[in-house]
């Protein structure tokens, strides 16, 4: 089960990575001892995602994020915070 949190400027997805390794076996990042659990922000990497219209055009951009900084995301999301406040907390800008 994967969570998307949705809000009026962007959303916040957990995903994992995959990656080959030297000697050919596929290693699931970030790696976890056990089964993975939704809810833990740490068993999980993190990015946010919104539209943004670029010379006319709507452009997907998104932004990972530190398991850190999970909760303080889901807040800006849940009151609707706008994607400029998002960054400047995140210290990223586009």
């Amino acid at each position: 089960m994967r969570l998307t949190i949705a809000g009026k400027n962007g959303s916040l997805h957990q995903y994992t990575q995959k990656v080959t390794n030297k000697r050919g076996e596929i290693v699931e990042y970030p790696k976890v001892k056990g089964e993975r659990d939704p809810h833990n922000v740490k068993h999980w990497k993190w990015q946010i995602t919104w539209k943004e219209k670029v010379n006319d055009r709507w452009r997907t951009r998104c932004l990972s994020i530190t398991a850190s900084k999970v909760q303080k995301v889901k807040i800006f999301i849940a009151r609707n915070a706008g994607i400029s406040e998002i960054q400047e907390f995140l210290g990223s800008r586009f």
